[in-house]
């Protein structure tokens, strides 16, 4: 039986989880359904779990990304020049 509906728990508070019901693609069920298996989940609920902990690992790393260009960027901007260790080529060679 195919799954039309996943549940999957999402942590509200250290002790308390709530339940909610998702609408997936059969492409996306299929995906599910060989994640757990292959073993490495017990079962949907966690294949879920898991991709929302990594899609957040990836939008706060995203975030961080985007600033340090920013950051960079707004350098360049005030200094003109970049700091770079290796040596012009004009630098004489030691």
């Amino acid at each position: 039986m195919l799954l039309s509906w996943v549940y999957y728990v999402v942590s509200m508070y250290r002790h308390r989880q709530t339940s909610m019901h998702i609408s997936l693609t059969p492409e996306l069920e299929g995906i599910i359904q060989a994640k757990v298996r292959s073993g490495y989940y017990s079962n949907a609920s966690e294949v879920v779990r898991d991709a929302i902990r990594r899609l957040h690992e990836q939008d706060t790393l995203s975030g961080q990304l985007k600033l340090a260009l920013h950051s960079y960027m707004q350098n360049i901007q005030q200094d003109h020049t970049v700091a770079r260790d290796e040596p012009e080529l004009d630098d004489p060679v030691e």
